[in-house]
């Protein structure tokens, strides 16, 4: 029901495992590492459009209560070493 995906998007949960405000890597965090490690690998061009979308989106967030300080620094690592591995392959 869509009561409880809301309550869960607010509440930083990935199914049923709680994740911590505390914690320097979240279940979350490591979805948006990976994501962006992706988006560097196969588009490392794209470094600034990805990270004004990346830094738009967590202001938006700020709206539903689940900012975390963190994601900008975690996306912008994840592309760029996502980026580096580009070159080496």
């Amino acid at each position: 029901d869509m009561r409880r995906i809301r309550s869960d998007f607010k509440s930083k949960q990935i199914g049923s495992i709680e994740t911590c405000r505390s914690c320097v890597w979240t279940g979350w965090s490591l979805t948006h590492f990976g994501m962006y490690l992706l988006l560097g690998l196969f588009c490392p061009s794209y470094f600034w459009l990805t990270f004004i979308t990346g830094a738009v989106w967590e202001i938006c967030e700020i709206n539903y209560q689940v900012f975390d300080s963190t994601d900008v620094v975690t996306n912008t690592c994840g592309f760029i070493i996502g980026s580096f591995l580009s070159k080496l392959f």
